[in-house]
């Protein structure tokens, strides 16, 4: 992060806060910290409020033992100490009062901070008029800069390195999904992966799910202690991160010669998701992508099997961001936005399994580029 960065960032922020006639705008979410400063933070204690007026210099509210590594290291930055005992409200207060908008309209990122700090922030000022500022930040990060798009590309190409990785020497049978993930994530340090702002990983941008069996049905489920057994369908969702910035890829295996059900889920998912990629372009909503998946689903009959799992996300500094490809989000599409696509099919009757793949994208004036290179296979483990 450099000083030109930094103020481009914040000028947008201060042009949102302009329309919503707020006179300050407090960031606590540690995502939208790192992308406004840059700053890299190794834990997670009490609140590091980064404060914005609407004229003036933005200021960091920094614990002590912070502080000057901040001075150190982001000298364009301003910033206020507090010691370890200190409430951060406190001073955010101060601040406030001397800046003369105590009694203003201020903007909390309401989603990520506890009710509890809210109290304490009513309580300290009771003449502030709070409104929900978290999606000010979040609405900023969805169209990403040329320098962002450097990260992610570098983050995909790992993830695509370690796929060979995964399915020539990772997955074998007799192993549980708990030991696979575990190599996912040595195999994605050993080839660049950095680590994680937020939450902490070193390597991945989230912890590797990957499912054996019945286990494949589940969505959004940690890794097991299951073992990996002649006939499973394996589920393997990674991802890479460098420089902060998040890829998330899924691919599908099988231990052994695959059933006639198991090729022919596979080949709906796999032009499922080929569909998809063609529909999305500049001017289309999230929520039409995800009624298109549904649409096509119901049409081969499969719309029970979808369980609601929503066909797509954006990445960035999170792995999981908006926009969402969900029935509720008309964000519309705009070039330079970045998503994970990810149409599945889960039966989960007796005997079933799910499938889902998933790609990386970038969004173009046309279309999409596909930034995910591996193969969209069924790879057979022997």
């Amino acid at each position: 992060m450099d000083r030109g960065n930094y103020v481009s960032r914040v000028e947008r922020v201060r042009q949102i806060m302009s329309q919503r006639g707020l006179d300050v705008v407090i960031i606590t979410y540690w995502p939208n910290l790192f992308y406004i400063t840059g700053i890299v933070f190794g834990g997670f204690g009490n609140p590091m409020p980064l404060l914005i007026p609407l004229e003036g210099d933005p200021t960091f509210v920094s614990p002590l033992g912070f502080y000057q590594m901040v001075r150190d290291n982001y000298p364009f930055l301003n910033a206020e100490k507090v010691s370890i005992n200190e409430t951060p409200w406190r001073k955010v207060k101060s601040i406030l009062e001397e800046w003369g908008v105590a009694s203003g309209k201020i903007g909390i990122e309401s989603r990520h901070i506890t009710s509890v700090q809210r109290d304490i922030l009513r309580e300290l000022l009771p003449k502030s008029e709070f409104e929900d500022c978290s999606d000010i930040v979040e609405s900023i990060r969805m169209v990403k800069s040329e320098e962002e798009l450097k990260c992610i590309r570098k983050a995909c190409e790992i993830t695509d390195e370690v796929y060979e990785v995964i399915m020539e020497d990772i997955l074998k049978p007799g192993k549980t999904e708990l030991e696979v993930s575990r190599e996912i994530v040595c195999a994605l340090i050993e080839k660049g992966g950095e680590e994680r702002i937020f939450p902490l990983y070193t390597g991945a941008s989230f912890y590797p799910q990957v499912r054996f069996g019945i286990n494949t049905v589940y969505t959004s489920v940690r890794s097991t202690n299951k073992k990996c057994s002649q006939g499973d369908i394996i589920l393997v969702d990674y991802g890479a991160v460098y420089g902060g910035y998040c890829a998330d890829i899924t691919r599908a295996a099988v231990v052994g010669s695959p059933t006639e059900k198991q090729k022919k889920i596979f080949e709906h998912v796999q032009s499922l998701l080929d569909k998809t990629l063609q529909i999305i372009k500049p001017g289309i909503k999230a929520a039409e992508v995800y009624n298109f998946v549904c649409k096509e689903l119901k049409k081969e009959g499969m719309l029970k099997y979808f369980i609601g799992h929503r066909p797509g996300h954006g990445i960035g500094i999170e792995s999981w961001e908006r926009p969402y490809l969900s029935p509720n989000d008309f964000t519309t599409i705009k070039p330079n936005m970045t998503l994970a696509v990810e149409p599945g099919i889960y039966i989960w009757e007796e005997g079933g399994f799910g499938i889902r793949l998933e790609d990386n994208v970038l969004v173009t004036e046309k279309g999409v580029e596909n930034l995910t290179k591996c193969p969209k296979e069924l790879k057979v483990i022997l």
